[in-house]
């Protein structure tokens, strides 16, 4: 049984570095087209709630490994403004998500109070987003303005323009104002010592930033040194015209911690109410509204 156990936390470790190295690949990739002008946005057809709750999804087996607390909120806007399905490029908001899903836990996990919060909403209009009191940073191609309509293509069909918001909030070290001057710049860090101490190539937040700007939206941080940060983004999109007549419902999920941290799983049985990796470890919640690589 033992042996059992720990041919399974091995199995766990490999797919977590496995699905980290992908993750710089991808980025290394995305890097690439853009330098080669071949990055560009595909809409389709999909679910936001569910898409941000797949992506979510992804990163369970991580979060129960780091014993960190996580909390998935969906506002109730989709619901005043209809919003089921709309046309977005999933593959790019993922990436968005992906990164920032990834500095979170990596700046949290050592920490002792661990927590990550991760809201998302929606709204007709811009400024519903941009008057939250987040600040965001100025795009950088200074053609692409806020107001600017990216969804104005056939493919895009012709539904109401949607503004399609996501946040995520930890407990990390938190940020000084010099450093998050530094963030979202092209293989840039908070600080020298964020490689030594925590890893990463400085390529995933200047790599959410184009991907952000390419989608018509923004991204921006606020954060205090030694509480934490939130990083919050929006992306533009349609809603679609002719929606398909079923849609799976999207429940809200958290993540709780451990009351007692066992002993490492190799000398010692696993104890009947720790955390499984799969829907038992996660229990449902209401929905609420609402120095890194």
């Amino acid at each position: 049984e033992n042996l059992l156990e720990g041919c399974l936390d091995a199995a766990n470790t490999i797919n977590l570095c496995a699905s980290h190295q992908k993750r710089i690949v991808d980025d290394i990739l995305t890097l690439s087209k853009l330098d080669s002008n071949l990055l560009a946005v595909a809409p389709a057809d999909v679910q936001p709630i569910k898409l941000v709750q797949s992506t979510l999804k992804m990163f369970e087996p991580e979060l129960v490994a780091h014993d960190i607390e996580f909390e998935f909120n969906v506002d109730d806007s989709f619901e005043r403004h209809d919003v089921t399905w709309a046309k977005l490029d999933p593959s790019r908001l993922n990436q968005v998500l992906i990164n920032l899903m990834t500095n979170a836990i990596k700046f949290t996990q050592g920490r002792e109070r661990r927590n990550i919060i991760v809201n998302v909403s929606a709204s007709r209009d811009i400024s519903e987003v941009t008057s939250t009191g987040v600040s965001y940073f100025s795009r950088i191609n200074n053609q692409r303005a806020p107001s600017m309509d990216i969804t104005n293509k056939a493919e895009w069909g012709t539904g109401d323009v949607i503004h399609i918001h996501c946040s995520v909030e930890d407990t990390g070290p938190g940020l000084a104002e010099e450093e998050m001057k530094l963030l979202f710049q092209r293989f840039q860090q908070a600080t020298p010592r964020t490689h030594v101490q925590y890893g990463g190539s400085g390529l995933g937040l200047f790599i959410s930033r184009i991907l952000t700007e390419m989608q018509g939206g923004q991204i921006g941080v606020s954060s205090k040194a030694g509480v934490g940060s939130k990083f919050n983004f929006y992306i533009q999109c349609r809603k679609c015209v002719d929606p398909p007549a079923k849609h799976d419902r999207i429940s809200p999920f958290k993540i709780g911690r451990k009351a007692i941290v066992p002993p490492p799983a190799s000398s010692l049985p696993v104890p009947e109410t720790a955390p499984k990796l799969n829907d038992r470890s996660l229990s449902r919640s209401s929905s609420a509204s609402g120095n890194r690589s």
